[in-house]
């Protein structure tokens, strides 16, 4: 039996949501810290508490810029079934479900419910290749700098001006 769950994933911590009874909406929730060293204690409380094997456990995210990649890969090697979702699609969905009060527990709830309804409908994830992510990373890494030079280039220019009109008056 395929079981369902949903993960809203932070900087600091993952909130994540197990859908125990998709119909009568029991569900149970836990908070983990999204750090590489609680990866494991998150596997072993999805596998206690669901009582299944990773292949029958399917795990939606929200794409969340970077944060949701290391908990991604790591579930991903573990034989977890994943699905990352669209912020946007996900975000729809639940505006469909008359969700108005979002919170991290919330919103990993309407996550397991996504992927439940939509189970047939959504792409499994697997992980880039490595030269890909490398790539990307090194193109966020660019953009980063980019926008560093810019803003330095900002500051200094009314010091620059300023250094001018002193040497100028110096004179």
């Amino acid at each position: 039996m395929t079981k369902y769950i949903g993960i809203d994933v932070g900087k600091a911590h993952v909130d994540i949501c197990w859908l125990k009874d998709p119909q009568a909406g029991k569900k149970t929730t836990k908070k983990f810290k999204n750090k590489p060293d609680a990866f494991v204690g998150i596997q072993r409380w999805l596998i206690e508490q669901t009582q299944g094997e990773p292949a029958n456990i399917i795990v939606l995210l929200e794409a969340t810029g970077v944060y949701h990649e290391a908990l991604s890969d790591f579930l991903y090697d573990q034989g977890f079934k994943l699905i990352v979702s669209n912020s946007g699609k996900a975000k729809k969905f639940a505006q469909s479900m008359g969700l108005v009060h979002k919170t991290d527990k919330s919103d990993a709830a309407m996550l397991a419910h996504y992927g439940y309804s939509q189970q047939y409908s959504l792409a499994p994830w697997k992980p880039e290749a490595q030269e890909i992510r490398e790539l990307k990373a090194m193109m966020r890494r660019l953009s980063a700098l980019e926008k560093d030079c810019q803003r330095e280039k900002t500051v200094w220019k009314p010091v620059r001006s300023a250094i001018a009109l002193s040497v100028y008056w110096d004179r």
